[in-house]
């Protein structure tokens, strides 16, 4: 199967051909004598992919090509068989009939059936084994034969293409390795650009998206937004659907019309398109992005994908089945339909029916047996999900070794909240897992660095948070805390209300970063209202000393060190407590001061609690001195008729 252009179309069309005089349909009108091979071939893979004007008509070009191959042009053998393995706009793929096809004209040295035959050898498809070497020893002979159409007088406009990807995918290479150096990049938009200019529907796709992307070209919406459209009139479904969100959702600089998008998105989807119908399907389902919500229309669309192979929907219809979503409510159709998503190699198919194997739902008899199994087929579809659940059951059964190992797995696998799970016990060596499991490994913060690295690269906003204190405290890393400060400012953004706090406190003491006490009581106040308890203590200092609005607020300190000591704050009980006992923006109260008190630890609760007095220092610091034998008559009583004497000498 080719694997050419990175904005494939459809199933996986991948472009069209040097089409002189080719026009729209009327390439395949009425005429009075039997077209050549070399016609039919010419008027085929035109219409196959979209060249010089000709709209793309899959199905008919599949036609012509077929006829032109079986009157025995190599060429059109070597593009049919592409055709066939890919999948045209309209078609289906059938990988066994495009390996047939392919070998003549790959003996021959035509690099499109070259091409399909490595694509089939990677994948194993069309009945060949997995054989990297043979696909690579397929993949360099059709670069040299791309290599040669492109640099003839007239060159072949898909052969500009491919050669194009050919360059940056490492297909033609000798060792195989992508290059993603500026130059390569360069000289890929810049024969893109060439096969589009001469009007190949995937190369101007390829084009857009480089320029949307900023893909080895300076990001422009325009310029992307401009090549689209050029696609989209030839009728190029990957361009069309774009066009279409673009419209939707009024971005890349397009101005938002959600109807003409929706007729974009139908387009395609009527016409064969399996992921605009699954789209379609979320958006009438949910109601969302100003689509009337309309369930049943949305379970027609699923359907739609479904019989088209989608692997998704299916899943989809099964979650809708179980709850009656668009659908009369039925455990046997979500039983079916999960089936079905499975036989298509979902992952999360395999995780959704080992749940309810391991729950007894949807009628299902419960099967600890059943469930794994399927967790386990899940884990070979590659699944990270699936990987952690194993990690909760060693945690349920309190291994901590088979949790670590399980949740390490699953942070190979890309789950970046398992790599979080992974450099917490790395970093101190307390593998409990929340304290569920008693489990200690040897302490390495270079390690809990590289998964917490790892996990932030994936922008995980705990774990840029996490690595941010590695940073700022050189544990496991070089300290460098203006990195650290970065870090904590990139979570901070993304929503991380200890990040927040982190930030506006670096901010605040001008700790690798310049002082800025205003925006650091900003951050503070962002980490307080997202309930950080640490950030509603120092919000309260801020607003006692002056550094929150301009002048001290006793009030405002009293009502935040509340919040704070309410959500467990120890420092913020002892300062909520010297409130009540001075009075301080809150009315005089010695029994709550020594309520709060008794909370913080500061006053014990052995039976000799009340042979203490609570005194504040000359720096307002809550003391407790022992002084009197113990009276058990009235504690309370007791600390009233002490509270006046006491205050009055120690008051600021």
């Amino acid at each position: 199967m080719s694997d050419l252009a990175k904005n494939n179309n459809g199933s996986g069309t991948n472009g069209g051909a040097n089409a002189a005089n080719a026009n729209g349909s009327g390439t395949t009108g009425k005429t009075d004598a039997p077209l050549s091979a070399a016609e039919l071939y010419r008027r085929g893979r035109a219409l196959c992919f979209g060249l010089e004007g000709v709209k793309i008509d899959g199905p008919k070009g599949l036609r012509l090509l077929t006829e032109a191959a079986k009157a025995g042009s190599l060429e059109a053998q070597g593009e049919l068989a592409e055709a066939l393995a890919d999948g045209l706009q309209g078609t289906q793929p059938d990988a066994a009939r495009a390996v047939a096809v392919a070998k003549k004209p790959a003996q021959a040295g035509n690099p499109f059936a070259l091409d399909t035959l490595g694509g089939c050898f990677r994948n194993g498809l069309g009945g060949l084994p997995k054989d990297e070497a043979k696909a690579r020893a397929c993949f360099l002979r059709a670069f040299e034969g791309f290599k040669r159409m492109s640099e003839e007088p007239n060159p072949d406009v898909r052969a500009l293409c491919y050669l194009g990807c050919y360059l940056g995918d490492g297909r033609g290479s000798a060792d195989g390795k992508p290059n993603e150096s500026p130059e390569v990049a360069a000289e890929t938009i810049r024969l893109w650009r060439r096969s589009a200019e001469i009007g190949f529907a995937t190369a101007a796709t390829n084009v857009a998206f480089a320029y949307l992307n900023g893909d080895g070209v300076a990001e422009d919406e325009a310029e992307g937004v401009r090549w689209l459209r050029a696609a989209a009139n030839l009728g190029h479904w990957r361009a069309i659907s774009e066009l279409g969100q673009c419209y939707f959702y009024g971005t890349c600089g397009v101005e938002r019309d959600v109807e003409k998008g929706l007729k974009a998105l139908r387009q395609i989807a009527t016409a064969g398109g399996v992921w605009e119908a699954r789209l379609l399907g979320n958006f009438y389902l949910l109601g969302t992005d100003g689509v009337e919500k309309n369930e049943a229309e949305g379970i027609r669309w699923y359907r739609l994908a479904a019989d088209r192979g989608d692997e998704e929907a299916p899943l989809r219809i099964a979650v809708c089945c179980e709850r009656g979503i668009g659908v009369e409510q039925s455990d046997v159709e979500a039983v079916r339909w999960a089936r079905v998503a499975l036989e298509r190699g979902s992952a999360d198919g395999a995780l959704w029916l080992g749940r309810a194997f391991e729950e007894g739902r949807l009628g299902l008899a419960q099967d600890e047996t059943e469930a794994e199994r399927l967790y386990r087929k899940a884990l070979e579809l590659g699944s990270a999900t699936a990987a952690w659940r194993f990690a909760e059951k060693a945690v349920a059964r309190k291994d901590g070794a088979a949790a670590l190992s399980w949740f390490r797995k699953s942070a190979e696998m890309g789950n970046d909240d398992a790599a979080v799970v992974v450099g917490d016990a790395y970093v101190d060596g307390n593998a409990s897992f929340g304290g569920a499991v008693d489990y200690r490994i040897e302490a390495n913060p270079a390690e809990a660095a590289r998964w917490y690295r790892k996990a932030a690269e994936a922008g995980n906003k705990t774990a840029t948070e996490r690595l941010a204190y590695l940073l700022r405290e050189g544990l496991g890393v070089e300290k460098d805390e203006a990195a650290a400060v970065a870090l904590y400012r990139k979570a901070a953004e993304a929503g991380d209300a200890s990040a927040a706090f982190n930030l506006g406190s670096h901010l605040l003491d001008g700790v690798g970063c310049e002082k800025d006490e205003a925006e650091g009581a900003r951050w503070i106040r962002i980490a307080a209202e997202a309930g950080e308890p640490d950030a509603l203590y120092v919000l309260g200092a801020l607003a006692e000393t002056g550094k929150l609005g301009g002048k001290e607020d006793a009030a405002e300190a009293a009502r935040w060190y509340r919040k704070a000591a309410e959500a467990g704050n120890r420092d913020a009980m002892e300062r909520l407590a010297r409130c009540y006992l001075r009075g301080d923006g809150v009315e005089q109260d010695p029994d709550e001061a020594t309520r709060w008190l008794l909370r913080s630890g500061v006053l014990g609760e052995s039976d000799d609690i009340c042979a203490r007095a609570i005194m504040l220092d000359s720096e307002g610091k809550v003391q407790v001195v022992n002084f009197i034998e113990p009276d058990y008559r009235g504690f309370f009583g007791f600390f009233r008729r002490i509270f006046d004497a006491v205050t009055g000498i120690f008051r600021r």
